[in-house]
């Protein structure tokens, strides 16, 4: 099923814990979920630096980035 989703490994990961809200896939459905999962992802790749898990002001950055998505 996932394989159908068209989404790589981080993608998934993320999916899977959308779908685990069930209000939320009620409200968003499971295409706006997928286009979610690979937007967060895009936008955690693009904010990340070397040193982020270090960092308690770049993991509360990307903490903010997830909560706006």
């Amino acid at each position: 099923m996932l394989i159908l989703l068209r989404l790589n490994f981080d993608e998934i990961a993320f999916y899977r814990v959308l779908i685990q809200n069930e209000s939320a896939v009620t409200e968003l459905g499971d295409h706006n979920l997928r286009e979610l999962a690979k937007y967060v992802i895009e936008q955690l790749r693009k904010s990340t630096t070397v040193d982020w898990q270090v960092r308690d002001s770049v993991r509360s950055k990307l903490r903010n980035l997830v909560r706006r998505a």
